[in-house]
């Protein structure tokens, strides 16, 4: 059997090298015969047998590697648990996609679903509207809360501290004055009341936005499905359509995570 090649030519800067040892040994099990002994490790890592016992001992520990009665070591069942849950967020990413399509359908618009990120909104699930004129995004987009709909749910429905962060933030901004952070406080202060956000800038971005939160089993708000448009096709007289499509299929994706509104949770 050939010996499995280690590519150790990877900058380590930054790189733990205790785990990066440990890792080192999982894809030498994961990619070779069904078991190894302590010795053949340390002769295909190029570490001493103490070492290697010691990485071992902490694997087997989580689980990741077990050890038999012979003292050889394999793979272990935190591996294939981790590989049923790889597959579970295939199947969530599928119907996050199944449902932002739907929106899409159902409003006419360009349709998304954005978590909060690092202070800011990341478009995890996104399908363009199929009318000429459109206001997209892509997955892995970034976007201020107070640009759209969307954050605004995520920011209306943040931790106290969290939601001082980002106004803090704000406040630094040179564009931003005392006026404009009381005017998002209110917003949000709405958008908590109503559940839904509404957002419509003809004089600033040309782009309207409506977005609801999706909420997890405990009521947490987990994420905001929002709908993005021509400021023309989403003014307040066109807007109710979409409110009620945006709504409805939030509190559907929500009651699929285990919320139940008239329970409290």
């Amino acid at each position: 059997m050939s010996k499995m090649q280690i590519d150790r030519s990877r900058d380590s800067v930054g790189r733990i090298q205790s785990l990066d040892r440990g890792l080192e040994l999982l894809e030498i099990i994961s990619h070779g015969m069904a078991s190894f002994s302590v010795t053949q490790l340390s002769a295909k890592t190029g570490l001493s047998k103490s070492t290697v016992s010691r990485l071992l001992a902490t694997l087997n520990a989580r689980r990741y590697v077990f050890r038999d009665k012979s003292r050889r070591f394999h793979l272990g069942f935190k591996v294939f648990e981790l590989n049923v849950l790889l597959q579970r967020q295939r199947d969530v990413e599928g119907a996050l996609n199944e449902v932002v399509a739907r929106l899409a359908d159902k409003s006419g618009e360009s349709s998304h679903i954005a978590i909060f990120s690092q202070g800011e909104g990341l478009i995890q699930s996104a399908v363009d509207a199929k009318n000429m004129i459109a206001a997209t995004f892509a997955p892995g987009d970034r976007f201020p809360l107070h640009s759209l709909a969307s954050g605004k749910i995520l920011a209306a429905f943040l931790p106290a501290r969290e939601l001082d962060q980002v106004l803090e933030r704000l406040s630094a901004r040179p564009d931003w004055r005392d006026v404009a952070i009381a005017q998002f406080k209110s917003d949000l202060a709405t958008v908590r009341e109503q559940g839904y956000a509404y957002d419509n800038r003809p004089d600033t971005t040309g782009v309207a936005s409506i977005a609801a939160p999706l909420r997890d089993n405990h009521g947490e708000v987990i994420g905001a499905l929002g709908v993005t448009g021509p400021f023309f096709r989403l003014d307040d007289d066109k807007a109710n359509r979409a409110i009620e499509a945006v709504t409805s299929i939030a509190a559907e994706v929500s009651e699929r995570l285990g919320y139940h509104k008239e329970k409290g949770q």
